[in-house]
């Protein structure tokens, strides 16, 4: 009887697992065709197309697994190489250190990172398995079916939001040890980092930003503060521009994707995704709004929120470069 289960019960899974899948990426088709741009450098004439094929897969696969007999077996043998396919592409991703957004079940709110991976091998793992068992040798009655249905969505949606762990686990790391610093430490050249531009996709590097000075900002859509920051940051932006300082937004978490905060304005030109570690590095206690004034040797001259005496000073600065603009807060 245990076996009957554990065949259902993974069967049951990547079914759950397959059809929120085709749903979320029919339902966000632009975002995923993005992700297939930046994960395997599709172009973008094609990456539409691509993306409703996989969607389209994904619910045919479930469909065989609905239907059951030989066509179970094919899909579930399917189902395991799209998973297989999915995790040779994250794997190459996080070996390269790029900073993709992960929309596999639809817009993404976090980019990619190894609980992504490790989400693949559990379904990997559950489609092996029911290869290895076959399907369920006795009917379950509908109470204990219902039940099984209960589980493979409770296992769904804890095996695809894994991400969510990793804040955790800082606050666990934490308890035990010192607090981290408010920021990186000034006077000194900033670490070498990498990140990728929001509105093309292109990989940009700390060296190629050297011999200007740059402003790199941390902000998060889950902040009231970073919301009225908008306005001031918009009004200034010309003054930044002409003065030929480099302007740098960089989402201040994994949880919260600023698209939305700065959707329709010219801020999102500026938008910079680095790596959980290396922003973590250069604004440890993931401060927001925060900024970090580099010169154009690379070394950070000040650091904060935006607000404060420094901040202030910037912005009176700007309004110097732009008499005619209102940099007011």
């Amino acid at each position: 009887m245990t076996a009957t289960w554990l065949s259902e019960a993974c069967r049951l899974y990547i079914l759950v697992v397959l059809v929120a899948a085709a749903a979320g990426k029919a339902r966000a088709i632009g975002s995923f065709a993005e992700t297939l741009e930046a994960l395997v450098h599709l172009p973008a004439r094609w990456s539409r197309s691509a993306a409703a094929a996989i969607a389209t897969s994904e619910l045919l696969v479930a469909l065989a697994l609905v239907v059951g007999g030989a066509a179970a077996h094919l899909g579930m043998a399917a189902a395991l190489g799209l998973f297989l396919a999915f995790t040779a592409v994250l794997l190459v991703a996080l070996i390269q250190r790029r900073a993709v957004n992960c929309n596999c079940f639809g817009a993404g709110n976090h980019w990619i990172s190894a609980w992504d991976l490790v989400r693949n091998l559990l379904l990997i793992a559950a489609c092996s398995t029911w290869l290895l068992m076959g399907p369920a040798v006795v009917a379950l009655a509908p109470g204990e079916w219902l039940l099984v249905l209960g589980a493979a969505v409770l296992a769904f949606l804890l095996s695809t939001n894994l991400h969510w762990l990793a804040p955790l686990l800082r606050l666990v790391r934490r308890a035990g040890a010192a607090e981290p610093p408010f920021t990186l430490p000034l006077g000194q050249v900033i670490p070498a980092f990498e990140g990728r531009a929001r509105a093309d996709g292109r990989r940009i590097t700390s060296s190629e930003l050297a011999g200007q000075a740059a402003v790199l900002l941390f902000l998060s859509s889950g902040c009231p503060k970073c919301r009225g920051t908008i306005p001031e940051l918009l009004r200034m932006l010309p003054a930044i521009r002409g003065a030929g300082v480099g302007l740098w937004i960089i989402p201040a978490d994994s949880r919260h994707d600023i698209s939305e905060l700065l959707e329709g304005s010219a801020l999102l030109e500026h938008v910079l995704v680095l790596e959980p570690a290396v922003r973590d590095g250069l604004n440890p206690r993931q401060s927001t709004p925060f900024y970090i004034f580099i010169d154009h040797r690379m070394v950070a001259l000040a650091s904060g929120l935006i607000g404060d005496d420094d901040w202030k000073s910037f912005v009176e600065q700007m309004k110097e470069l732009a008499p005619g603009a209102d940099t007011a807060a």
